[in-house]
């Protein structure tokens, strides 16, 4: 009886393994996607804002970012998007 269980149990197994390595696949798959998607979304938004700040003041930049702020919140408040 041992013996049965012992040869379902094994079958059962190495019909998982296929599974397990679709599963580290797809797991090793999403972190390479982020670790390399954030810095390519970052890159160009920091040396965007680097040359902004070389051509604004920082008082303006702060105006801007406060007012940008400000219209995402009243937006969110109305329901907008």
């Amino acid at each position: 009886m041992f013996a049965a269980f012992a040869v379902a149990s094994g079958g059962v197994a190495l019909g998982e393994v296929g599974d397990q390595t679709q599963l580290l696949a797809l797991l090793l798959a999403v972190t390479l996607g982020t670790t390399l998607g954030m810095p390519i979304a970052n890159v160009p938004v920091v040396l965007l804002g680097e040359r902004a700040l070389r051509a604004l003041p920082v008082a303006w930049v702060h105006r801007i970012a406060a007012a940008a702020f400000a219209l995402l919140g009243v937006a969110v408040l109305l329901g907008v998007g």
